[in-house]
């Protein structure tokens, strides 16, 4: 069974009276009373596969039932131009404890007019207080929440959206359009089975079957900025940092594979790119493999998957770092 809970703010308007001739007087009407209009928020959670970049030669999602969802809701004047066309009416912050289903319907008081929805929604850890990975306090710059980047975790997944709308007895429903505002990559190594006999070649551990990827751990470093903040009104990042870096366990995906990392980057709406290098240590934190610096090439609401012999790289006596690959991309766009 799902549960809301919902937030509201508003300004009022007050218009002053106006008085003609000494003999009559003319009042405003009463102040319009607010009326019901809902939201019906339709969500594009697809995530398809943008490309696979072969070269040659943290934990995981947390646990789902830890978090809820927050839907936010303000409301401009779609009448208005300039700074006055940002300045907000109406917040609303909506709260559902079901994350199984993303798509709902959000009833809202405002009173008749022709105003401008703009929609946020995120993940938040449940608890009497809501933690959230980003700040939206204010949708010119939604940013990402602390110092320590967290990579290696799909509920950093947001979504965006917005339709301009008449309020009225008439018109008393709209629909939006969610989608999301980043892309998403991954790093995956394809060299385990290598790694497994290496390891254990190397008398570390007794046997193969002893090897235990979670006594490992990937690094990784943007290399010059990271975009970390959205502007929801130009619809594209607002600011930037670097020295971003953040550290992911091993996912073991089949006997040859294992993801080593991912994250979620903003970007606009056409092709964008981040330079990425990764460095694997293990448990005692000895860099065992570095790469240098990747272009990994993005799309809004789409997978890259970097594919590499990432874990075997070492060389004897010291750290083997991977020339930058200049053959051709290998990739599929859906």
């Amino acid at each position: 069974m799902r549960t809301f809970q919902y937030i509201v703010t508003f300004v009022c308007l007050v218009c002053g009276i106006a008085m003609s001739s000494c003999d009559v007087h003319e009042f405003p009407d009463p102040t319009p009373k607010p009326i019901e209009f809902a939201l019906e928020l339709s969500y594009d959670t697809n995530l398809p596969l943008y490309k696979i970049v072969e070269y040659e030669e943290d934990t995981r999602s947390a646990e789902a039932e830890k978090y809820d969802v927050r839907y936010i809701v303000k409301v401009f004047d779609a009448e208005a131009e300039g700074v006055e066309a940002r300045e907000e009416l109406y917040n609303f912050e909506f709260i559902k404890d079901d994350i199984s289903e993303l798509n709902t319907s959000l009833t809202l008081q405002v009173v008749p007019g022709n105003y401008n929805f703009v929609v946020w929604s995120d993940y938040v850890i449940s608890g009497d207080e809501v933690e959230s990975y980003y700040d939206a306090e204010s949708f010119e710059q939604v940013a990402l929440i602390g110092e320590e980047h967290i990579g290696g975790n799909d509920f950093r997944d947001a979504f965006r959206g917005a339709v301009v709308s008449e309020v009225s007895d008439v018109v008393n429903r709209g629909y939006v359009d969610m989608s999301r505002p980043m892309a998403k990559f991954n790093f995956v190594s394809t060299d385990v089975e290598d790694f497994i006999v290496k390891v254990a070649s190397a008398g570390i551990t007794p046997s193969g079957a002893d090897v235990d990827l979670n006594d490992y751990k990937a690094v990784f470093h943007y290399q010059g900025f990271m975009p970390y903040s959205y502007n929801m009104f130009t619809d594209k990042p607002a600011d930037s940092k670097s020295s971003v870096s953040f550290e992911c366990g091993l996912n073991r995906l089949n006997d040859a594979e294992a993801e080593l990392g991912f994250d979620y980057v903003f970007v606009n709406g056409s092709e964008s790119v981040v330079v990425v290098s990764v460095d694997i240590y293990d448990s005692k934190d000895r860099l065992i493999s570095s790469f240098k610096p990747i272009e990994v090439p993005l799309v809004r609401s789409k997978l890259t998957t970097v594919r590499a012999r990432f874990l075997t790289s070492e060389a004897e006596g010291g750290v083997t770092i991977i020339p930058d690959y200049d053959g051709e991309y290998n990739f599929e766009v859906n």
